[in-house]
């Protein structure tokens, strides 16, 4: 269970890290768009 766990963890946190920059992004620049 920890060796799933573990990089399981890791892999939403990057997912949870990259939507949160991207949407900072969005809002400092507005004409900013997602890919």
């Amino acid at each position: 269970m920890e060796r799933f766990a573990i990089p399981y963890g890791i892999r939403l946190a990057c997912k949870f890290r990259r939507l949160a920059q991207s949407q900072l992004l969005a809002m400092r620049n507005p004409t900013f768009k997602v890919t």
